[in-house]
């Protein structure tokens, strides 16, 4: 993958720019018609935006909306070529603020500039169109007055402030935070005056495949699903040195010396992520025992039950994370690698594809960038209670699995697990998750049918959502199921159906079913259609629809379409969990 590798030199890659943009035609995922507003040239920024959005399987139509004040095209493009388009981009737009004039109309352009803004996020959602609003970074622009280069600096923080507010506000509306981008990357570093003057571009072309970049990150985050589990080695990774040869004593780590400092801000930055709802993994080679002594070091910053799997031993590392996939029940996919030597990094990049092995080499005080510059984690959503819960249930989940092998019967473990199902619609406190899982679920998804923010609307007006909050003896896992519902007289239309893999094996899809029978049945609905469409990543549920009764009706282009008639339909007796529904 393109975001694996570290882009050391930026020349190398802009001659690579042709051979790039021809694999875009190879894409086979998803298509976006995306427009850029700006109000000068973005041709180098949309060439890189394609190659990058190659990683997400995103195939990306981007063009600019139209030449000249961007406020002007936003005020005057028309409802014709609004509604073919799924997604824009607005970037900062310079022509009023660069040089600027008293306070009284610093205040007025700002105003201005919000009521233009507010009028077109109501235009787009209309569409439902997803829009990507750029805040404003510093300009490059040195004023001779001290108090006028103050005017520029507080005008353009009130501007990003209320750009703030009103994304804020707007469903459909994702903010991109370009002034972060502009801050790392270096202002001087950013524009290019020359190509201002012959291309009408305002950024350098390091800067264009830069922002490009950061932009199919923030698309990935919209369209696909984010990593959701880091895996890290222990030696010269976690701590500096080799524990099994310098001893527990000996090894790097803690905030008090100028050798441990780095590895512990790692940990810190590591402890973020996890706060943040990623899970953490173990693989090391190593003697177990004194792996977990290491863990235990007073100097470490993330301690044993931070880690959901932990793997030590003399295996090669790429059996390990094929363990701890199966031991969470997420697929490879999902997973980052973290490794300080190349051999292993290379190893696993060799044996396990679909895992991300960033190239971060092997000095700590570079780990920190080398993850958070590929975006992995990146998510444009609100950190959900289910997010909170995950890494706990895990933890619970080898409870239940001991449960199990006690029993060693699967129905006296259902029985034994109390499993309790509240259903509810989709409503202010839950669409957030809703749509997360929707956006992130991958083996329980009928049609990976994505939700972009400028769908939500739409969605809630016309079907019906109901999603499924589930917790057992040992604890609660929130919400962890949805299902979208069309109304067609007296059928219904299974849209989608999302199920975490995390209550994989427990039934809860057929309690689920089976009170979308009743449901139906108290409605006078007689007939409940569905389609099934194959990806890499969702055999699990290949057989789900016929299991539950279902008569295949045909395929069309890949899609398995099915009916089930509910007159002669009998309930599934699923008398190990408690459903109840809140209106």
């Amino acid at each position: 993958m393109l975001i694996d590798a570290a882009v050391t030199n930026h020349a190398d890659m802009l001659m690579n720019k042709r051979k790039l943009l021809r694999r875009v035609s190879n894409i086979t995922g998803m298509s976006i018609s995306v427009r850029i507003v700006g109000g000068y040239t973005t041709n180098e920024l949309s060439d890189w935006l394609k190659i990058y959005c190659q990683d997400y399987n995103i195939n990306v139509d981007v063009k600019s909306l139209g030449w000249g004040s961007a406020l002007q095209i936003i005020n005057t493009c028309s409802d014709e070529m609004l509604s073919q388009i799924d997604l824009i981009i607005i970037l900062p737009f310079y022509d009023t603020l660069a040089y600027p004039p008293s306070d009284v109309e610093l205040r007025e352009i700002g105003l201005s500039i919000m009521t233009s803004l507010q009028t077109f996020y109501d235009r787009c959602a209309q569409f439902n169109i997803t829009i990507i609003q750029c805040d404003f970074p510093a300009h490059p622009t040195s004023l001779p007055r001290q108090q006028d280069i103050g005017k520029l600096i507080n005008a353009i923080i009130d501007l990003n402030k209320n750009i703030f507010i009103q994304s804020g506000k707007n469903a459909n509306v994702v903010p991109c935070y370009l002034s972060q981008m502009v801050c790392r990357f270096g202002v001087r570093n950013w524009y290019d005056r020359r190509n201002w003057f012959l291309f009408g571009d305002q950024l350098s072309a390091p800067a264009s495949l830069y922002f490009g970049k950061n932009l199919a990150i923030l698309l990935g985050a919209i369209y696909s699903v984010p990593k959701k589990v880091l895996i890290l080695d222990l030696d010269n990774t976690l701590w500096g040195g080799v524990i099994g040869d310098d001893g527990i004593n000996n090894i790097k780590i803690g905030p008090d010396t100028t050798q441990g400092r780095p590895f512990y801000e790692f940990q810190r930055y590591v402890r973020k992520l996890k706060d943040s709802g990623i899970i953490l993994a173990i693989c090391s080679k190593n003697e177990y025992a004194i792996a977990i002594e290491g863990l235990n070091h007073q100097g470490m910053c993330l301690k044993l039950e931070d880690f959901s799997a932990i793997k030590v031993g003399w295996n090669s590392k790429s059996i390990y994370i094929s363990e701890i996939a199966a031991e969470l029940n997420l697929g490879l996919s999902s997973f980052v690698f973290v490794d300080d030597n190349p051999v292993e990094r290379e190893q696993v990049r060799t044996a396990l594809p679909d895992v991300a092995v960033p190239d971060i080499g092997n000095n700590v005080s570079d780990f920190i960038d080398a993850i958070d510059d590929r975006g992995y984690f990146y998510s444009n959503q609100i950190l959900t209670k289910e997010d909170e819960l995950r890494i706990e249930s895990y933890a619970q989940n080898r409870e239940r699995s001991e449960a199990l092998s006690h029993t060693g019967d699967e129905h006296e473990f259902l029985m034994m697990l109390k499993t309790r199902i509240i259903i509810a619609q989709m409503a202010n406190t839950n669409v957030e998750r809703i749509v997360q899982l929707f956006n992130k679920t991958n083996q329980f998804n009928l049609k990976t049918l994505r939700i972009a923010p400028g769908d939500v609307e739409s969605i809630r007006e016309n079907e019906i959502v109901f999603c499924y909050d589930v917790s057992d003896k040992f604890g609660a896992y929130g919400i962890v199921a949805a299902i979208r519902l069309k109304m067609l007289g007296n059928r219904i239309e299974i849209v989608n159906w999302v199920m975490s893999c995390r209550v994989f094996k427990r039934r809860i899809e057929y309690a689920i079913f089976n009170w979308l029978v009743t449901f139906c049945r108290n409605k006078g609905i007689g007939q409940i259609e569905a389609e099934y469409l194959p990806t890499e990543k969702n055999g699990v549920i290949r057989n789900l629809l016929p299991s539950l009764g279902f008569s295949e009706m045909g395929v069309e282009n890949g899609m398995y379409r099915y009916s089930l008639k509910l007159d002669c339909y009998t309930l599934d007796d699923q008398n190990f969990c408690e459903v109840s529904y809140v209106e």
